[in-house]
């Protein structure tokens, strides 16, 4: 499989993870705590994929593989992290309201990662083209 298939394949699932997570958070607000798991399971499954995504693209292409498989793991470990907190909350008997609570504290800081990692990875891209427009200049 190409890596190009391999990212479409993870595109399709997040929006499949999308629609269980939309679902898996009703049923847990109503205080059924076994579809707990599916609300954060879906994304480290994209996550780790996108891994292995990144590696084999560092294969071929260094440069954005390296990106990609350090976005994949700050991610991972960020979903990684919400997913005990899930758990914990799960084991717990908390209240809907006191999981929802604690999951927003959780879910802060990967919202707050992708704009900083895009923002990065548009600074770097302006680098780039203005580097390789002086190369192309200088000729």
């Amino acid at each position: 499989m190409t890596p190009i298939a391999l990212l479409a394949a993870v595109l399709l699932f997040g929006v499949g993870s999308v629609a269980l997570n939309v679902y898996a958070s009703r049923r847990v607000s109503r205080g059924e705590w076994r579809f707990a798991p599916l609300i954060v399971a879906p994304r480290v499954v994209i996550y780790t994929v996108l891994l292995g995504v990144g590696i084999r693209i560092s294969l071929d292409q260094p440069l954005p593989g390296i990106l990609v498989t350090l976005f994949a793991l700050v991610m991972l470990a960020f979903w990684l992290r919400a997913g005990l907190a899930v758990a914990r909350a799960a084991r717990s008997g908390k209240t809907a309201q006191q999981f929802a609570d604690e999951m927003s504290e959780h879910m802060v800081e990967p919202l707050a990662l992708y704009g900083v990692l895009v923002l990065v990875g548009a600074f770097l891209a302006v680098i780039g083209l203005i580097v390789f427009g002086v190369a192309e200049r200088l000729g």
